[in-house]
């Protein structure tokens, strides 16, 4: 809400009340400025930009670019490893120091380096085919997990994941000694066109790499020592380094609202998810029957939060959904959920903590004690749900690990967090300090919501006497902003899409002066996961191409070119077909 009113007279003679509406999104920006009290729609329109998508395919430009970077990178970590196991081939001796790599590229009359990998089994090979298998290992190393967790089966993530656990199945049950002696047994070695069926483990093509140095040993080999085993896998093994990337990635996120000095914590934090749990169920309004409405009480409410959090590992029921809350709290058939459809009582959930679940699953088997304890202790949970927030790698989350006060089989099993999923990653807007402040009074039995908690210890006074800034006619520019307030925006798109925004207002503002309030309309798509967004995209297209071929035919009836068939007309045209051209309360056909 702006103070500022334009003094401007409308045409019922009454001052002006303005209000502009917005509607922004990655290639448009719809407005429309009303006057209230004078019944006017001052201005109505829509300015377009170019969305940064491919023009066919609809992919993010900076997905693309991005992909293309990662092949890049992983191209040139490549060749370099190829080149330290080559200088490792030539310190051990399998190869003469003077070649290059193309010594180890196969030619006319010299057996396939899978085929090598498996005569290893079997005989002593010379040393060009010893390095040819070795080499062709190295370059192919499998797929290296970094804690991404479940993956949807439909992804590619998940395919290959589902992959990998057939495979693994398949080898076992055919009693192959090493992954290579499998893959010689199949039509193919190779994947095509995005099919996944021949992905292992990088841990498996390790310890068919031991198979191999163990075999040529016993065989005699004077080029597979110990040695020079431990050397060449510690080349396979390598990785870049995380800890500068994580440590430049953690003083990107911004400061605590509330406190302007404090880091703000991780949204999967414990204290963090319930706080946004009481936040929910404290939103909860039931409409009754007779008009009247109410919110969950205090005990309502806890045993909802009991039910979520719980940390019993053969707990029957860890989700509620409004259908089993109707239930539970004996609704009538007139009482309703406010801004929840009935169809989706059943389905949706009033509240779902990611993070806790994430931490739930890890440890359900492995660790229960651990579960309970970090349950009881919040602290102690929410630093270790904030190293799985920080990390990006296995060795990044042992070091965090590693400072708390935990024993090493209960690090051991929090290793086993999916550190780098959506779940775990990403920061909300307050502080640890904040977040124990609001939980503490929520709490309470009198305090029943978020708005209750913040005003109770007094943290609605920090927020809103924080940084303001200086009352203007315009919108100031983006850079501005962000020197002033401290915040921050690295994503492109938005910062183009709200660039364009500012440009509407500003207009606006400058023609009529500023708006008594702006109200700006959010993608309620954003929250739904990638399935669901390209089946709506999918739907538009289908809608799209079904108007167009009622348009050539509504064209045809009425003599003009489609491009003249006005949106009303196809409607019509639509439903005449949907009735099947029959008058539905007489039968009677009806003609065009």
């Amino acid at each position: 809400m702006v103070e500022v009113k334009t003094e401007a007279v409308g045409r019922l003679g009454r001052p002006r009340y303005l209000v502009l509406g917005m509607d922004p999104g990655i290639a448009s920006c719809g407005f429309a400025l009303l006057d209230i009290n004078n019944h006017e729609i001052l201005e109505m329109g829509v300015r377009l930009f170019d969305a940064p998508l491919h023009p066919k395919t609809k992919q993010s430009l900076a997905a693309i670019r991005r992909g293309f970077r990662s092949t890049r990178r992983n191209i040139d970590r490549t060749q370099d490893r190829l080149k330290h196991c080559l200088e490792c081939f030539k310190k051990y001796g399998v190869v003469p120091d003077d070649v290059d790599k193309e010594y180890l590229h196969t030619v006319k009359g010299d057996k396939q380096p899978l085929k090598l990998r498996v005569d290893g089994l079997n005989r002593m090979l010379t040393n060009r085919e010893w390095g040819m298998a070795l080499y062709s290992l190295c370059k192919r190393r499998g797929y290296i997990p970094h804690g991404e967790g479940a993956q949807d089966k439909s992804s590619d993530d998940g395919k290959v994941l589902a992959a990998i656990s057939a495979n693994e199945k398949e080898i076992a049950a055919g009693e192959f000694r090493t992954v290579g002696e499998w893959l010689a047994s199949r039509p193919t070695s190779r994947n095509h066109g995005g099919n996944y069926d021949m992905c292992v483990k990088h841990e498996q093509l390790i310890e068919e790499t031991r198979i191999l140095f163990e075999a040529q040993r016993s065989f005699g080999s004077k080029v597979a020592s110990e040695d020079f085993e431990c050397e060449y896998i510690d080349i396979c093994n390598w990785e870049r380094p995380r800890d500068d990337f994580d440590r430049r990635t953690y003083g990107l996120v911004g400061s605590c609202v509330y406190f302007p000095q404090e880091k703000r914590a991780a949204r999967c934090t414990l204290t963090s998810e319930l706080v946004s749990a009481y936040g929910a169920l404290g939103n909860i309004t039931i409409v009754l029957g007779d008009g009247g409405t109410r919110r969950l009480t205090a005990a309502e409410r806890d045993e909802c939060i009991r039910i979520l959090f719980t940390a019993d590992p053969n707990a029957k029921t860890r989700v509620v959904k409004f259908g089993a809350l109707r239930k539970k709290l004996d609704l009538g058939s007139r009482d309703y959920f406010k801004g929840v459809p009935a169809d989706d009582e059943k389905t949706r959930e009033v509240f779902k903590p990611s993070g806790w679940r994430a931490l739930y699953s890890t440890l359900r088997e492995s660790n229960p004690q651990l579960l309970a304890r970090l349950r009881d202790d919040i602290d102690l949970a929410d630093a270790v749900m904030e190293a799985a927030a920080y990390a990006s790698s296995a060795s990044s989350l042992e070091n965090c690990l590693s400072q708390l006060p935990l024993s090493d089989d209960e690090k051991q099993a929090l290793c086993a967090l999916p550190y780098s999923s959506k779940v775990l990653n990403g920061y909300g807007s307050r502080s640890k300090k904040a977040l124990d402040l609001l939980l503490e009074y929520l709490k309470e039995p009198e305090v029943l919501n978020l708005t209750d908690a913040e005003a109770a210890c007094g943290l609605d006074a920090l927020r809103l006497g924080g940084p303001q800034l200086e009352r203007s006619e315009k919108l100031i520019p983006y850079e501005a902003w962000e020197s002033a307030t401290g915040r921050t925006n690295n994503n492109p798109v938005v910062i183009r899409a709200m660039s364009q925004m500012r440009k509407v207002v500003n207009a606006i503002c400058g023609k009529w002066g500023v708006p008594n309030e702006i109200h700006v309309e959010l993608d309620r798509e954003l929250r739904l996961p990638k399935r669901a967004k390209e089946e709506i995209a999918k739907a538009n297209k289908k809608n799209e191409k079904e108007r167009e071929r009622i348009a050539v035919q509504a064209a045809d009836i009425l003599s003009c070119s489609p491009d003249e068939v006005s949106g009303k007309q196809i409607e019509k045209y639509r439903l005449w077909e949907e009735q099947e051209n029959s008058d539905l309360y007489t039968g009677e056909r009806i003609h065009v």
